[in-house]
């Protein structure tokens, strides 16, 4: 069995030299909510008792903030996105900071494309020079955008975000931000998108009770594993399931086996309590 220990949680505020890395002494909650579809990323951080002059720097809307969890040995980031608000409050003896963050807030709505193109020009060239435009965003793999996907006479005038979908959707593809990547995928597929390798999740790896079916796929909950990434493939098992009374239902039986990762959840704290991941899932076909 997986062994998992000593829970950290660390969060960045701004980028370069002048980041602000909160002390991990400071009692720190989260919960971000992230999904495979043009939707950002939403979600809180509440730190306790920020000193004073560290607090002011936080009170900045729009400025960066990456958020990083998990275990001795198994650590990494979980969101990285943009403050859209920040909020003061007292609980008890304490003072706390509630952080609203978003992913890419201000790069996606700000984004302005304006370009023309003679003749024939193939797709790949238009995304990457639209996804120039996002600022502070970098652009993903492109393989699902094949060599005879080509526009012609393409002109467009207007924000970044709808000249991606106008190239996209009519080849059965979108596009969303993912952690400050610009992200290429299927619409409505199965199929792994991401190279990464498959995540098996389990009993031993620290799965949190069993699956539940899903008309698209299943529904789990696992302790904060930073390798689950949307898009990805998670690899189901279960002893629970195949050995114990579940094992004759055969819908039960479903959850088990491949599925890619089209939403997840991270919420926890620093401390105690939930330190989980809920992830949705569409099975392979």
């Amino acid at each position: 069995m997986t062994r998992l220990f000593l829970r950290r949680v660390e969060v960045t505020i701004g980028l370069g030299n002048e980041a602000l890395i909160i002390d991990p002494t400071n009692f720190i909650t989260f919960d971000i909510d992230r999904t495979a579809s043009d939707t950002p990323a939403t979600g809180k951080v509440e730190i306790y008792n920020l000193r004073e002059d560290n607090e002011t720097r936080v009170r900045r809307r729009g400025i960066n903030l990456q958020l990083s969890a998990g275990y001795e040995g198994r650590f990494g980031l979980l969101f990285s996105g943009d403050i859209t608000k920040v909020d003061r409050e007292r609980e008890g003896l304490d003072r706390k900071i509630v952080v609203t963050v978003g992913g890419a807030i201000e790069q996606r709505t700000r984004a302005i494309f304006s370009f023309s193109y003679a003749g024939t020009t193939p797709v790949k060239q238009i995304v990457k020079d639209i996804a120039k435009s996002f600022d502070g965003l970098t652009l993903g793999p492109l393989d699902l955008i094949t060599d005879a996907d080509v526009e012609e006479d393409y002109q467009y005038d207007g924000f970044a975000s709808h000249a991606l979908n106008g190239v996209l959707n009519p080849r059965g593809l979108r596009w969303y931000e993912d952690n400050g990547k610009i992200r290429i995928a299927k619409n409505q597929s199965a199929a792994p998108d991401r190279p990464s390798g498959v995540v098996v999740i389990s009993e031993k790896t620290g799965m949190i009770g069993t699956p539940t079916l899903t008309d698209e796929g299943a529904k789990i909950e696992t302790l904060i594993d930073h390798r689950l990434e949307l898009e990805g493939v998670v690899e189901v098992q279960s002893e629970i399931l195949n050995e114990g009374p579940n094992a004759v239902n055969p819908r039960a039986l479903e959850t088990i086996g491949n599925h890619k990762i089209i939403g997840l959840r991270h919420s926890g704290d620093n401390r105690e309590g939930d330190f989980k991941t809920e992830l949705n899932l569409r099975r392979f076909q």
